[in-house]
């Protein structure tokens, strides 16, 4: 059982599938589908696509842009004002 995908100015896939599984995917000229044990998991066209369910990352990007922020301190100075602030309140 295995898959494999390939993208360029054409698409080309080929696929194989456990028939016991209820795990395929669908094409179309403007979209794909796939599914896996008979519930729709990712959906793409030319617009976009949507996850279904529930997915996890073993990794992720965060960008921040320092250049647009003010007033940036070390995070344990404000701990320390806080509850400086909440003991005297």
């Amino acid at each position: 059982f295995g898959s494999s995908l390939s993208v360029g100015s054409f698409m080309s896939a080929t696929l194989a599938t456990d028939p016991t599984s209820n795990t395929y995917a669908t094409f179309t000229s403007t979209s794909m589908e796939f599914y896996v044990a008979g519930s729709r998991a990712l959906a793409l066209s030319s617009t976009g696509g949507t996850l279904h369910g529930a997915w996890s990352a073993d990794a992720s990007i965060t960008t921040s842009d320092r250049r647009l922020k003010r007033n940036i301190e070390p995070l344990y100075r404000t701990l320390a004002q806080q509850a400086t602030t909440q003991d005297s309140a």
